[in-house]
Protein backbone atom coordinates (compact mmCIF):
# COMPACT_ATOMS: atom_id res chain seq x y z
CA UNK A 1 0.00 0.00 0.00
CA UNK A 2 1.23 3.48 -0.89
CA UNK A 3 2.16 5.55 1.81
CA UNK A 4 0.28 9.05 1.61
CA UNK A 5 1.53 11.26 -0.08
CA UNK A 6 3.48 9.10 -2.43
CA UNK A 7 1.34 9.64 -5.47
CA UNK A 8 0.72 13.59 -5.53
CA UNK A 9 -1.07 15.20 -8.14
CA UNK A 10 0.08 17.88 -10.18
CA UNK A 11 0.06 20.92 -8.63
CA UNK A 12 -2.75 23.14 -10.79
CA UNK A 13 -2.72 26.58 -10.70
CA UNK A 14 -5.27 26.84 -8.37
CA UNK A 15 -3.75 24.94 -5.79
CA UNK A 16 -0.56 26.77 -6.16
CA UNK A 17 -2.42 30.03 -5.62
CA UNK A 18 -4.46 28.83 -2.75
CA UNK A 19 -1.20 27.67 -1.00
CA UNK A 20 0.72 30.74 -1.30
CA UNK A 21 -2.43 32.41 0.48
CA UNK A 22 -2.09 29.60 3.43
CA UNK A 23 1.68 30.53 3.45
CA UNK A 24 0.96 34.34 3.97
CA UNK A 25 -1.69 33.68 6.14
CA UNK A 26 0.53 31.61 8.33
CA UNK A 27 3.23 34.05 7.84
CA UNK A 28 0.92 36.39 9.56
CA UNK A 29 0.89 34.54 12.47
CA UNK A 30 4.40 33.72 12.53
CA UNK A 31 6.47 36.29 11.39
CA UNK A 32 8.66 33.95 9.59
CA UNK A 33 8.58 31.09 6.80
CA UNK A 34 11.66 28.95 8.62
CA UNK A 35 8.52 26.86 9.82
CA UNK A 36 9.01 23.96 11.66
CA UNK A 37 6.65 20.85 10.81
CA UNK A 38 3.46 21.35 12.94
CA UNK A 39 3.37 24.56 11.12
CA UNK A 40 4.00 22.70 7.56
CA UNK A 41 1.38 20.07 8.74
CA UNK A 42 -1.10 22.77 9.95
CA UNK A 43 -0.98 24.07 5.89
CA UNK A 44 -0.86 20.41 4.54
CA UNK A 45 -4.33 19.81 6.38
CA UNK A 46 -5.44 23.21 5.17
CA UNK A 47 -4.54 22.38 1.55
CA UNK A 48 -6.43 18.77 1.75
CA UNK A 49 -9.63 20.47 3.43
CA UNK A 50 -9.61 23.01 0.10
CA UNK A 51 -8.99 20.21 -2.57
CA UNK A 52 -9.88 16.70 -1.38
CA UNK A 53 -8.74 14.76 -3.93
CA UNK A 54 -4.84 15.91 -3.42
CA UNK A 55 -2.62 13.41 -1.48
CA UNK A 56 -0.10 15.22 0.57
CA UNK A 57 2.19 15.05 2.89
CA UNK A 58 4.13 17.85 4.26
CA UNK A 59 7.38 17.08 3.36
CA UNK A 60 5.72 17.75 -0.16
CA UNK A 61 4.57 20.93 1.09
CA UNK A 62 7.73 21.94 2.22
CA UNK A 63 9.23 21.14 -0.89
CA UNK A 64 6.30 23.03 -2.91
CA UNK A 65 7.04 26.13 -1.10
CA UNK A 66 11.40 25.59 -1.79
CA UNK A 67 10.65 25.67 -5.39
CA UNK A 68 8.36 28.51 -5.59
CA UNK A 69 11.25 30.57 -3.27
CA UNK A 70 13.84 29.62 -5.69
CA UNK A 71 11.30 30.58 -8.66
CA UNK A 72 10.51 33.86 -7.23
CA UNK A 73 14.60 34.76 -6.53
CA UNK A 74 15.75 34.05 -10.33
CA UNK A 75 12.75 36.19 -11.28
CA UNK A 76 13.89 38.95 -9.02
CA UNK A 77 17.33 38.32 -10.23
CA UNK A 78 16.48 38.59 -13.80
CA UNK A 79 13.82 41.97 -13.55
CA UNK A 80 16.42 43.42 -11.33
CA UNK A 81 19.29 43.01 -14.42
CA UNK A 82 20.08 46.40 -16.20
CA UNK A 83 18.37 46.95 -19.33
CA UNK A 84 15.62 44.83 -18.47
CA UNK A 85 11.72 45.91 -18.61
CA UNK A 86 9.60 44.51 -16.20
CA UNK A 87 5.22 44.57 -17.00
CA UNK A 88 4.11 44.52 -13.43
CA UNK A 89 0.67 43.76 -14.76
CA UNK A 90 1.53 40.53 -16.23
CA UNK A 91 4.53 39.92 -14.25
CA UNK A 92 6.22 39.36 -17.63
CA UNK A 93 10.15 40.30 -18.51
CA UNK A 94 11.28 42.04 -21.91
CA UNK A 95 14.92 42.07 -22.21
CA UNK A 96 17.02 41.79 -25.35
CA UNK A 97 18.16 38.46 -26.89
CA UNK A 98 21.74 38.88 -25.31
CA UNK A 99 20.42 39.14 -21.81
CA UNK A 100 18.03 35.95 -22.51
CA UNK A 101 20.97 33.94 -23.24
CA UNK A 102 23.21 34.76 -20.65
CA UNK A 103 20.42 33.82 -18.27
CA UNK A 104 19.59 30.90 -19.70
CA UNK A 105 23.32 29.45 -20.04
CA UNK A 106 23.64 30.36 -16.22
CA UNK A 107 19.95 28.06 -15.89
CA UNK A 108 18.04 26.61 -17.98
CA UNK A 109 14.86 27.67 -15.51
CA UNK A 110 15.33 31.09 -16.60
CA UNK A 111 13.69 30.45 -20.01
CA UNK A 112 10.64 29.80 -18.74
CA UNK A 113 10.39 33.39 -17.94
CA UNK A 114 10.48 34.60 -21.20
CA UNK A 115 7.59 33.06 -22.32
CA UNK A 116 5.40 32.66 -19.05
CA UNK A 117 6.65 35.08 -16.75
CA UNK A 118 6.00 34.54 -13.00
CA UNK A 119 2.49 33.80 -11.60
CA UNK A 120 1.73 34.86 -8.51
CA UNK A 121 4.55 37.13 -7.70
CA UNK A 122 3.22 39.79 -6.01
CA UNK A 123 1.90 37.58 -4.04
CA UNK A 124 5.21 35.66 -3.60
CA UNK A 125 7.31 38.76 -3.39
CA UNK A 126 5.18 39.70 0.23
CA UNK A 127 5.67 36.37 1.04
CA UNK A 128 9.39 36.24 0.48
CA UNK A 129 11.06 39.75 -0.35
CA UNK A 130 11.70 40.55 3.42
CA UNK A 131 14.15 37.24 3.83
CA UNK A 132 15.46 37.48 0.64
CA UNK A 133 15.46 41.56 0.18
CA UNK A 134 16.19 41.66 -3.61
CA UNK A 135 13.58 43.32 -5.28
CA UNK A 136 13.08 46.13 -6.52
CA UNK A 137 9.90 47.72 -4.89
CA UNK A 138 7.54 48.90 -7.46
CA UNK A 139 5.31 51.82 -7.88
CA UNK A 140 2.32 51.91 -10.59
CA UNK A 141 2.42 54.10 -12.86
CA UNK A 142 -1.52 54.45 -12.76
CA UNK A 143 -1.24 55.19 -9.19
CA UNK A 144 -2.57 58.50 -8.44
CA UNK A 145 0.06 61.61 -7.98
CA UNK A 146 0.76 62.68 -4.55
CA UNK A 147 -0.58 65.06 -2.46
CA UNK A 148 1.58 65.75 0.39
CA UNK A 149 5.08 65.64 1.36
CA UNK A 150 4.90 62.43 3.17
CA UNK A 151 3.33 60.91 -0.34
CA UNK A 152 6.35 61.97 -1.74
CA UNK A 153 8.66 60.62 0.52
CA UNK A 154 6.62 57.21 0.67
CA UNK A 155 6.81 56.88 -3.19
CA UNK A 156 10.93 57.74 -3.22
CA UNK A 157 11.79 55.55 -0.70
CA UNK A 158 9.62 53.01 -2.86
CA UNK A 159 12.51 53.00 -5.63
CA UNK A 160 14.79 49.75 -4.79
CA UNK A 161 15.90 47.97 -1.92
CA UNK A 162 19.68 47.05 -1.02
CA UNK A 163 21.00 43.52 -0.88
CA UNK A 164 23.46 44.62 2.22
CA UNK A 165 22.04 41.87 4.70
CA UNK A 166 23.57 43.77 7.21
CA UNK A 167 21.57 47.02 6.87
CA UNK A 168 18.55 44.76 6.09
CA UNK A 169 18.95 43.64 9.58
CA UNK A 170 19.29 46.79 11.34
CA UNK A 171 16.85 48.12 9.08
CA UNK A 172 14.60 45.49 9.85
CA UNK A 173 14.96 45.53 13.27
CA UNK A 174 14.11 49.47 13.69
CA UNK A 175 10.64 48.98 11.67
CA UNK A 176 9.81 46.10 14.06
CA UNK A 177 10.46 48.28 17.39
CA UNK A 178 7.85 50.69 15.48
CA UNK A 179 5.09 48.02 15.07
CA UNK A 180 5.28 46.71 18.67
CA UNK A 181 1.55 46.01 19.93
CA UNK A 182 0.94 48.29 23.19
CA UNK A 183 1.98 46.21 25.88
CA UNK A 184 4.86 45.45 28.37
CA UNK A 185 8.08 46.16 26.63
CA UNK A 186 10.78 43.24 27.03
CA UNK A 187 14.00 44.03 27.94
CA UNK A 188 15.68 44.32 24.46
CA UNK A 189 12.54 46.46 23.11
CA UNK A 190 12.95 48.39 25.62
CA UNK A 191 16.82 48.59 25.18
CA UNK A 192 16.67 49.28 21.40
CA UNK A 193 13.83 51.76 22.02
CA UNK A 194 16.10 53.73 24.14
CA UNK A 195 18.83 53.18 21.35
CA UNK A 196 16.58 54.64 18.73
CA UNK A 197 15.36 57.57 20.40
CA UNK A 198 18.47 58.61 22.11
CA UNK A 199 19.53 61.96 22.17
CA UNK A 200 22.57 61.73 19.75
CA UNK A 201 22.24 63.00 16.84
CA UNK A 202 22.54 59.84 14.62
CA UNK A 203 24.77 60.04 11.61
CA UNK A 204 24.41 61.55 8.27
CA UNK A 205 22.51 59.66 5.81
CA UNK A 206 22.55 56.75 8.10
CA UNK A 207 19.67 53.75 8.54
CA UNK A 208 19.16 55.47 11.80
CA UNK A 209 18.59 58.66 10.73
CA UNK A 210 16.29 57.60 8.03
CA UNK A 211 14.18 55.69 9.90
CA UNK A 212 14.09 58.26 13.00
CA UNK A 213 11.96 60.44 10.15
CA UNK A 214 9.89 57.65 8.87
CA UNK A 215 8.76 57.06 12.09
CA UNK A 216 6.75 60.40 12.41
CA UNK A 217 4.81 58.98 9.05
CA UNK A 218 3.75 55.82 10.82
CA UNK A 219 0.24 57.17 11.58
CA UNK A 220 -0.15 58.81 8.46
CA UNK A 221 0.10 56.55 6.00
CA UNK A 222 -0.69 52.78 5.58
CA UNK A 223 1.22 50.04 7.41
CA UNK A 224 1.83 48.22 4.15
CA UNK A 225 3.70 51.48 2.81
CA UNK A 226 5.40 52.07 5.95
CA UNK A 227 6.75 48.55 5.89
CA UNK A 228 7.77 48.38 2.20
CA UNK A 229 9.21 51.92 2.74
CA UNK A 230 11.46 50.43 5.85
CA UNK A 231 13.00 48.29 3.24
CA UNK A 232 13.87 50.61 0.43
CA UNK A 233 15.14 53.01 3.01
CA UNK A 234 17.93 50.26 3.09
CA UNK A 235 19.63 51.41 -0.04
CA UNK A 236 22.05 54.46 0.38
CA UNK A 237 20.85 56.39 -2.86
CA UNK A 238 17.04 56.57 -1.59
CA UNK A 239 17.65 57.41 2.07
CA UNK A 240 19.61 60.41 0.38
CA UNK A 241 16.66 61.52 -1.76
CA UNK A 242 14.21 60.75 1.08
CA UNK A 243 16.13 62.73 3.70
CA UNK A 244 16.17 65.40 1.01
CA UNK A 245 12.48 65.85 0.55
CA UNK A 246 10.39 68.17 2.49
Amino acid sequence: MALKGEHVLEWSDEMELAFIHIMLEKFKVTQTTSWKRSHWEEMTQEIEKQFHEAQLCWTKVRDKCARLKGTYRQFTELRNHTGVGWDADTNTIKASPDVWDMFSKKNRAFKAFRTKGCKHYNLLNELFNSSTATGALRISSTDPPTTSSEERRMHAAFISVSRGKQKQSECMELFRDSFNKNGPETPSASKRSKSVSSPEKPEKDSVNEAMLELKKLKDKVPRRFYVKAAMALIDKEIRRVFMFLD
